[in-house]
């Protein structure tokens, strides 16, 4: 098994290690751009380190290889874990100096070397109870050099932010029991002070910050909600660091620093829906604001700490104030206020001030001129540089590098700001004509504002959500009073690109990205490759490449590749004839002649996948793309052979799928909410495949014992399967450490791992009532009943959030009855759940009434309406 889990990160060109580094010293990171060699004025000391060679040592000469993203672990190195102890003399006063024994450097090896980081987690959870009884902690480097990691499971991070808050707990608490706290008399307090592995700790400064830094980093990765448990307990631990070291009193400007460094780090966004977790940076970096206020005299905030809070407010949805400044507003350009009550003359300017604005104001009165990300936050936040309104946008403006740097040209400020000119717009039309309005004054166009005008023509037309809190855009105004003037009119996504091409740009970076993973067409998709080929060699390698042969693969930037497998996998049924008439087909091993012979290994999705094999890539999207390329196409892939019956097919896709997902575990990704509603959506396509394979005469006569054993597999174990991926999604079971500590005051990191999004329970619901599972669809709807405050709070992050729960909830009775399939003289068909089962479901949702109840007769016709197509293709 691949051990990508146990990996350590590779250097990173450019990027300081704060490890080994003072981050005082750097502040804004080598002026030459490349990595400082190490000094030891600034290299951060350790109060383990004495500690940390002891178990370097051990694990050397145990015949443990060194931690690296290349080593592997197998099961002969873990028994080296078990062989005798071998330490020197020096070695040895070492840990009795520190009151530790061998026994704690064979657990401190053990925690390290797991290949499992749950069980890596759980063996420094159990340290607590140790501790407990003989005293002897953990040192703070064996969860530090645990987080080195390249990922780490959900319950994992959750299980070390809990030990770590316990182990940064109150000094004058040495240890905590389940229930209650020691009470110690003074002597007893004596003979510990004389034991160094028992006294209080003060964890020093560094090792505080460098512990919350990878906090955040994994936590951004897979468990955003606790950004505000892990703000609290650094707040918590560095006052107790502070009173012991009279740091605040002391080195005031050295902690105002490091508080706003992590309002900082507070504004990244997370990878997968940053917009959902917004609310949860915002709230832990009002915890770190709230503690800078409260000290006497407060801390300041320095013109980073107010970018990183107003790069937080950009990406929140407005609020009521900011919603009926924005329907004030008139549909032509420039959208003046325009008052359509009376009470609406009293609205001035000052009340459209946005959130973000309003931040930037405090910050220019408090001493920070304005610079270039100041300007373009102001237009993103509903005024223009020169106060002339423009949309209020939810933005992920932390991209856009978040430390202004005098070195910017003033054409590279321009073309910035009109970047964000462009995507404060409603419509196409308004985009469009900022684009001219730009072409018009700088020329030639460079092509990052070419992409902000690709992802306004990309966007879809909604006119029920309102562009600046979603990315569609409204349809253009029918009435010419309300319509933008244009010189032309709005071209296609490709005539742009053509015009980018023409005018001398090869498209590359972000934009060759957008433009391969939104090409309406295949040949469209490989033609924007070929431009890009002429500069790019990683465009030359995926054109040129044979997947199983060339080891260049590998270096492509990790964005292209993604790209281009997201253009492959939107485009799996595509003809013959296409790629015969696009010679570019040959050159990514597409071959026409290869093709019409009907071999699968040429088909585009395979050779995707061929791709994936080999590159493996450790990020989610481009496994999310060929994933969801076989479930959400029953039968028309047409990969398997021209055939096969498409009902076989969709059973090749799911057991494909589950292979794909199989491949992702290896690798060591972490669950996602989307993976899973993709396999119940496959899972869809094959339980209707399965009943339909049943009902045929061929089946019960001739079918093959292959083709039978698939068959049950899916009707047998597919809600299973998902069920426990539900659980290990959502951590389900209960933490482990509430076996060894209460929860600590404070405490906010929810039950549940992910966000309880209703669709994800909506998909199991659907594919339980398909299979008729209803024992399966019980223990859903009692998990809803037990996670209830976890389903309600996922709402309020979702705009649909309490229409998707609602759909959810009618699905319920629509299966139990099959409110689809024509009724008995009894009422409910045969294939209806039984009375017993309806009647406790019935008890359960009539006692929630903020989920709506026992859906009405109403609700189920609408729902049965809005689904006939695929209900309809159950047969029972």
């Amino acid at each position: 098994m691949s051990r990508r889990n146990f990996a350590l990160p590779r250097e990173k060109r450019n990027k300081i290690d704060l490890s080994y580094h003072n981050a005082r010293l750097h502040p804004d990171g080598p002026s030459d751009g490349a990595l400082q060699p190490k000094h030891p004025s600034c290299e951060i000391q350790n109060a383990g380190s004495a500690l940390q060679g002891v178990l370097g040592r051990w694990i050397k000469s145990a015949g443990i290889p060194e931690l690296s993203n290349e080593s592997e672990f197998n099961e002969s190195e873990a028994s080296c874990l078990q062989a005798p102890l071998t330490l020197s003399e020096n070695d040895r006063a070492v840990l009795h100096t520190r009151g530790y024994t061998v026994d704690d450097v064979r657990l401190w090896a053990s925690i390290l070397c797991n290949e499992d980081d749950i069980a890596a987690a759980n063996l420094l959870l159990s340290s607590i109870d140790d501790a407990a009884t003989s005293g002897r902690l953990v040192p703070i480097f064996v969860p530090l050099v645990l987080l080195r990691r390249v990922h780490i499971h959900p319950e994992a991070i959750r299980s070390v932010i809990f030990y770590a808050w316990w182990h940064l707990r109150d000094p004058e608490t040495p240890w905590r029991l389940q229930n209650e706290e020691y009470k110690i008399d003074e002597r007893t307090l004596n003979e510990h002070e004389h034991n160094e592995s028992t006294r209080p700790r003060y964890i020093d400064r560094s090792s505080l910050f460098i512990l919350v830094v990878r906090l955040l980093r994994h936590a951004r990765k897979v468990l955003p909600v606790a950004f505000v448990t892990i703000a609290r307990m650094y707040i918590k631990a560095f006052s107790s660091t502070s009173r012991s070291q009279r740091f605040v009193r002391s080195r005031r400007d050295y902690s105002a620093f490091m508080h706003n460094r992590l309002l900082r780090l507070l504004a990244i966004p997370p990878p997968a829906s940053p917009f959902m977790y917004a609310p949860f940076q915002q709230q832990a970096q009002f915890e770190i604001l709230g503690w800078m206020a409260a000290q006497k005299p407060p801390l300041p905030i320095n013109r980073e700490g107010y970018q990183s809070i107003a790069a937080v407010l950009l990406a929140q949805k407005k609020t009521d104030q900011e919603q009926d400044w924005a329907n004030l507003k008139v549909k032509t350009w420039p959208p003046w206020k325009e008052s359509k009550l009376g009470v609406d003359e009293d609205k001035g300017p000052e009340y459209g001030y946005s959130r973000a604005l309003r931040a930037m104001i405090l910050a220019f009165g408090a001493g920070y001129g304005s610079k270039w990300w100041n300007e373009v936050a102001r237009i993103l936040s509903g005024w223009d540089v020169d106060w002339s309104p423009t949309v209020q946008t939810t933005a992920l403006l932390f991209h856009h590098e978040i430390w202004p740097s005098e070195s910017h040209r003033e054409s590279q400020r321009r073309k910035t700001l009109w970047i964000a000119r462009i995507s404060a717009t409603r419509t196409v039309q308004e985009a469009w004509a900022c684009f001219l309005a730009y072409e018009k004054e700088q020329k030639p166009v460079h092509q990052s504002v070419y992409l902000a005008m690709f992802r306004k023509l990309a966007a879809r037309t909604d006119s029920r959500t309102p562009p600046p809190d979603s990315r569609e855009v409204l349809p253009i105004s029918s009435s010419p009073k309300e319509q933008t003037y244009v010189g032309r009119e709005p071209p296609s996504m490709d005539q742009l690109a053509l015009q980018m091409y023409e005018n001398g740009e090869r498209p590359s970076g972000h934009c060759l990205d957008f433009l391969l993973s939104h090409a309406d067409r295949l040949d469209h998709g490989i033609k924007y490759m070929e431009w890009a080929s002429q500069r790019d060699p990683g465009a030359e390698v995926l054109l040129s490449l044979e997947p199983d042969q060339d080891e260049r693969l590998k270096n492509v930037d990790l964005r292209s590749f993604t790209a281009f497998v997201q253009l492959l996998c939107r485009f799996p049924t595509t003809t013959d004839s296409t790629l015969v008439e696009n010679p570019s087909s040959q050159l990514m091993g597409l071959s026409a002649r290869r093709l019409l012979s009907g071999l699968r290994e040429t088909h585009p999705i395979f050779f995707c996948y061929r791709l994936m094999r080999v590159r493996r890539p450790d990020y989610l999207p481009p496994w999310i793309s060929l994933m969801a390329s076989f479930a959400y196409r029953r039968g028309t892939l047409n990969v398997w052979g021209g055939t096969r019956d498409s009902w076989i097919n969709a059973l090749h896709n799911w057991f494909f799928t589950l292979q794909i997902q199989d491949e992702m575990v290896a690798i060591g990704l972490p669950p996602s909410d989307l993976t899973l509603r993709i396999l119940c959506r496959s899972a869809e396509n094959a339980i209707f495949a399965a009943l339909r394979i049943q009902e045929t005469w061929a089946y019960r006569e001739q079918a093959s014992p292959h083709l039978k054993e698939s068959v049950e597999s899916v009707m047998n174990h597919t809600f299973g399967k998902l069920r426990r991926m539900f659980e290990d999604l959502m951590g389900s079971r209960q933490p482990p450490f509430q076996e060894h500590a209460p929860y600590p005051s404070g405490w906010s990191v929810p039950r549940v791992l992910a966000n309880a999004h209703p669709e994800i329970v909506h998909s199991l619901i659907r594919v339980a009532g398909f299979l008729r599972d209803w024992r399966g669809m019980m223990d859903t709807v009692r998990w809803m009943e037990r996670h209830e405050e976890e389903l309600l709070s996922a709402l309020k992050l979702s705009n649909r959030g309490h229409v998707v729960l609602q759909r959810a909830i009618v699905a319920i009775r629509v299966f139990c009855e099959r409110a689809w399939l024509a009724n008995d003289d009894q009422g409910l068909p045969p294939s209806a759940a039984p009375p017993a089962v309806v009647q406790e479901l019935k008890a359960i949702l009539e006692t929630k009434t903020q989920w709506g109840g026992w859906p009405s007769n109403e609700q189920v016709e609408e729902y049965c309406q809005a689904q006939g197509t695929v209900l309809r293709r159950c047969p029972s």
